[in-house]
């Protein structure tokens, strides 16, 4: 069993005692975990990290993370090996201009679809074969194209669009009602319910970042979003099958949240804007972590061996697979995996009570004899 360790306190430092990572508060070493047991360190600004540490971590293969104070993921710390492979990059780019590519973008827009329309089967609202207005799913497979192009994108991020509001319409009742919204808004949103996706969507794209340099392919180059300076394309081309499942997360986490969990903040020239608190952003991306992608799923790996893996590790295998995608020559079928049912996921999500003080009852008697007080000498 594996470890991730979080450093979000104030003043907290992590560094290196014999053979683990020592986590210090004021001097003193609060907690130690082996090297072998760790496989992930995200460390929160207003804290310390030594260099040992650091190096130990790419020794050991270990994720680093630095994040803000509202959870962001920043930056990261990897390997220079995970760029060694040039042929899947190479191959990416030719996807790029070939047919392949324009397939596996809509293999992506098509499973995610699907993915949203067993969301919605399970809290039993209304499908998207139950809404006139919208196309048959099998229509994006008609699409054709000989390779992707800003016109190609048009059309399946409209048929995209339209799905869309009507899963949001749906699924957005099922959250608190205080937190409910009319609209899903991804860039500066206001309300809470808004911020709250983008930061869970958010944690899932750095898994996903995760994933693809595992596989040695390039994260800004993909088929579904346009190419833009500093946008990972193709890390959230394939994120988009796994949004329905943090979303189910979601939907169970916010029945333990209260309007005093959030903060409003400031922001000169605009609206004020809603945002968990710093302890309680933690705390979501510690259960996010703990009940999704910790969680195992019944599902065997590519190596056919054993029968469960973590939800992590599925993604980590479903870019892997996308990258042996792009590497096989003559190939046109995109990789279209199992995906885990929604009942696998068990959260219990409730916050830890206080203990009560049990009261033990003591049977009184009835007309209690007094003791004889003791004669007088």
């Amino acid at each position: 069993m594996t470890t991730k360790i979080i450093i979000n306190g104030f003043g907290e430092t992590l560094g290196v005692e014999k053979d683990s990572f020592a986590i210090k508060t004021n001097g003193e070493t609060i907690k130690r975990i082996p090297f072998y047991k760790t496989n992930e360190i995200m460390i929160c600004s207003k804290n310390s990290v030594s260099v040992d540490a650091l190096l130990w971590a790419s020794l050991y293969n270990v994720d680093v993370v630095f994040c803000l104070r509202n959870g962001k993921p920043l930056a990261f710390l990897h390997s220079i090996n995970d760029k060694a492979n040039v042929r899947t990059r190479l191959n990416q780019l030719k996807a790029y201009e070939s047919g392949k590519g324009v397939e596996l973008a809509k293999a992506i827009l098509t499973q995610k679809i699907e993915n949203e329309n067993k969301l919605l089967n399970h809290y039993n609202l209304k499908p998207y074969e139950s809404n006139p207005k919208l196309p048959k799913i099998e229509q994006i497979q008609k699409i054709n194209a000989q390779k992707i192009t800003q016109n190609l994108r048009l059309k399946l991020q409209t048929l995209e669009e339209r799905f869309s509001r009507h899963f949001y319409g749906q699924v957005f009742p099922l959250f608190p009602k205080w937190l409910q919204v009319n609209k899903r808004i991804h860039k500066d949103a206001v309300e809470p319910l808004n911020n709250l996706l983008n930061l869970s969507f958010k944690i899932l794209e750095w898994k996903m970042m995760k994933a693809v340099l595992k596989a040695k392919l390039d994260p800004y180059l993909g088929f579904l979003h346009s190419v833009q300076h500093g946008k990972p394309s193709l890390v959230l081309d394939l994120i988009e099958p796994f949004r329905a499942y943090t979303i189910h997360f979601l939907i169970q986490y916010t029945k333990t949240l209260k309007p005093k969990d959030f903060q409003k903040v400031y922001i000169p020239n605009q609206y004020p804007r809603y945002f968990l608190k710093h302890e309680t952003t933690w705390q979501l991306i510690e259960s996010l972590n703990k009940h999704l992608f910790e969680a195992y799923i019944p599902i065997q790996r590519n190596r056919k061996h054993g029968f469960r893996m973590q939800f992590e590790t599925f993604l980590d295998e479903y870019a892997s697979t996308t990258a042996t995608y792009l590497n096989t020559p003559n190939t046109t079928t995109p990789p279209n995996p199992q995906y885990p049912p929604l009942d696998s996921f068990l959260f219990s999500l409730d916050k830890p009570r206080k203990p009560e003080k049990l009261k033990m009852a003591v049977p009184k008697r009835k007309n209690p004899k007094k003791s004889p007080k003791p004669p007088q000498i």
